[in-house]
């Protein structure tokens, strides 16, 4: 009703107003759970911008038996150790995937990301942080290891062949 009223440019201004507002623009759905989705739409332009080739197939339902918090701490402290780590590669090397889902009561995440760091993970051990003040960082991996455990679930890590893996395993039937 308002675009029958203007005319000209006002009614050209209106539409482009229209076509740039927020709300109308394009929102990717990963997934049908809404945190993960709101974790994944945060990240993609942080991965774009970096020029990272994000691979992404995530499949997860809404809700999850866990609480939203943790479910954001996995992806989201996952995902920015993914963007650090191709961050210190050159453009044409960076890559990452995510794959998550539900299936057979268990959660399943794995993020594979390109790494420079070609040394072998001491079993049983986290990673060290590569940030100068160590103090404030290296808490990421921490977290994840707390939240998998709670939940009776498992944490594997891998660095191989330039590449490292993350996978976390949680039974959907269990409780914090």
């Amino acid at each position: 009703q308002t675009m029958q009223q203007l005319e000209g440019d006002a009614l050209h201004t209106y539409i482009a107003s229209l076509v740039n507002a927020p709300a109308m623009q394009a929102q990717t759905r990963y997934c049908e759970n809404q945190i993960v989705n709101a974790v994944l739409q945060n990240k993609m332009p942080c991965i774009e911008e970096a020029g990272i080739h994000a691979d992404i197939a995530v499949s997860l339902p809404q809700p999850l038996p866990m609480q939203e918090i943790d479910l954001c701490a996995l992806f989201a402290n996952s995902l920015d150790n993914a963007i650090e780590a191709c961050m210190a590669l050159p453009h044409a090397s960076r890559r990452l995937s995510v794959r998550a889902r539900a299936d057979k009561g268990l959660l399943m995440v794995r993020i594979r990301n390109r790494t420079a760091d070609r040394s072998p993970l001491v079993p049983g051990c986290l990673p060290e942080s590569t940030k100068a003040d160590r103090s404030q960082h290296g808490l990421g991996l921490r977290s994840l290891k707390e939240i998998t455990a709670r939940y009776q679930g498992s944490l594997s890590l891998q660095r191989a062949h330039g590449m490292f893996e993350l996978l976390v395993t949680i039974p959907l039937s269990q409780k914090p």
